[in-house]
């Protein structure tokens, strides 16, 4: 019996340490590339791994967000939806690291230009970036995205220096999140956009003092002063506002997008 017994196990080894392996021998690692969606689709090629008895990729992510694919199919289709025409795409292939997949036709998103974007940065107060290749015909319209829609704010021409430029924009920021992005364009009709900037912006309170006769902003707000009765007997917009002709009394003061402040003039 024990003989039996030996030869069973020792014919059940070999499978169980071939699946031992095979479980222990699963890892995965990244294969990236970056280029310019321009309107072609991108093919991977997915190889099938026998060992493991399943295909080589775990998945394809465009600009970090991942794709739903079905991953159970030798070649793969990468449409680019939702992407802007001519904006930077960067691609993440996730996939076993004994086998490799293959991009069959990379240049349908390289871009064949010298000029790129270096740096591109957004703070409460401005949004500065980089580049390299200006020409100066080149065209940089800066757009702020509202409400889902990309809106065109500015214009700024190109310096023409090929070797590298820079160019900063004060952008007006809402409270809350903020996404800009920069397009360059030249006379022949082509052109290139920049990777979404975004911040965050916590809006400060605005607030005011009275001296010598004057109501003092700490920063540039519309405002509105109501009389006791609620008649309006000023508004505007600015820093500051001259209050000598007010009579004694008390008033509202609305200003900051809507806030209301009751204050008294002696």
């Amino acid at each position: 019996m024990w003989r039996i017994l030996t030869i069973v196990l020792l014919a059940l080894f070999p499978a169980l340490l071939t699946a031992q392996k095979k479980a222990d021998s699963v890892y995965y690692v990244d294969m990236r590339m970056t280029g310019v969606y321009q309107g072609n689709s991108l093919y991977v090629q997915n190889p099938y791994y026998n060992q493991q008895e399943k295909f080589c990729i775990d998945y394809i992510a465009v600009n970090k967000k991942k794709l739903n694919l079905n991953y159970r199919l030798s070649a793969l289709k990468i449409n680019f939806e939702g992407v802007s025409m001519f904006s930077p795409v960067s691609i993440d292939v996730r996939h076993m690291a004994q086998c490799q997949p293959k991009i069959v036709n990379p240049l349908a998103i390289n871009y064949h230009s010298n000029f790129k974007y270096i740096k591109l940065l957004l703070n409460d107060t401005t949004l500065y970036w980089e580049t390299k290749g200006d020409q100066i015909e080149g065209v940089y319209t800066v757009e702020q995205l509202n409400y889902d829609y990309w809106q065109e704010v500015a214009q700024v021409e190109s310096k023409g220096q090929f070797d590298g430029a820079s160019y900063e924009y004060p952008p007006s920021l809402m409270a809350g999140p903020n996404k800009f992005r920069i397009k360059y364009s030249l006379p022949s009709g082509r052109y290139l956009y920049s990777e979404e900037v975004e911040y965050t912006y916590y809006k400060e309170p605005i607030t005011f003092h009275i001296a010598s006769n004057r109501m003092i902003f700490s920063a540039v707000t519309e405002y509105e002063i109501q009389n006791a009765k609620g008649n309006t007997v000023v508004q505007g917009e600015g820093k500051e506002i001259p209050i000598r002709f007010l009579r004694p009394g008390e008033y509202t003061l609305v200003f900051d997008g809507g806030r209301a402040e009751v204050f008294s003039k002696k």
